[in-house]
């Protein structure tokens, strides 16, 4: 799941560039972002099938994999997030 996981984010690192520019933080705009409905489709699934996962085991392990999908997505949606992976790092820690 780990491998899957950090797939996840990887992609949403290219799509938080793909939909926000190279350095999204410094990106100034008044237009609002359209998002695929399959995409966001696809996130909610992702997250629910591991919400599902830790319901059946409760091992813990589902639940910290729907989190770091949930808290990536949300910074690509946020709009102004850099990078991704140290979001989630500075997310982590804060916890």
């Amino acid at each position: 799941m780990e491998t899957a996981v950090a797939d996840v984010v990887a992609t949403l690192e290219v799509l938080n560039h793909e939909l926000n520019g190279k350095l999204p933080s410094e990106t100034i705009t008044t237009a609002p972002t359209l998002m695929s409905t399959d995409v966001a489709y696809a996130l909610a699934e992702i997250v629910r099938m591991l919400r599902d996962y830790e319901a059946r085991t409760g091992d813990g392990s589902g639940a910290e994999a729907a989190w770091m999908v949930d808290t990536a997505w949300v910074a690509v949606l946020a709009g102004d997030i850099d990078d991704v992976k140290e979001h989630l790092a500075d997310e982590r820690r804060a916890r």
